[in-house]
């Protein structure tokens, strides 16, 4: 969280290593969203979003191949849900097939 934004993120890994996939998609999504909303005036557009999904999906598979993981039957799905408390509005999105439902 921060002074302006709440943000709530879950991943539900499956497979062998889906418990590690989902560990560092949330780590890394959070950071990449904090990023974002340090200096923001509003939620981040959709587009700013996606692109944030993209970037972390070619980091998981960059770490795992570097850490000897095989994500080839393992993954997660990911909800995120951002509150601008200032504004009162809500951005959700996921990947996968878990949804965030506001």
């Amino acid at each position: 969280d921060t002074a302006r934004f709440r943000l709530c993120c879950v991943a539900d890994g499956h497979g062998e290593f889906g418990h590690w996939v989902s560990h560092w998609v949330v780590r890394m999504t959070l950071r990449a969203l904090l990023m974002e909303l340090a200096n923001a005036e509003g939620l981040p557009q959709d587009d700013v979003v996606a692109q944030i999904f993209d970037v972390i999906h070619k980091c998981v598979k960059l770490k795992a191949a570097t850490e000897g993981f095989d994500l080839l039957l393992s993954g997660t799905t990911l909800s995120i849900a951002i509150v601008d408390r200032t504004t009162q509005q809500a951005l959700t999105a996921w990947a996968g097939d878990s949804r965030c439902v506001c």
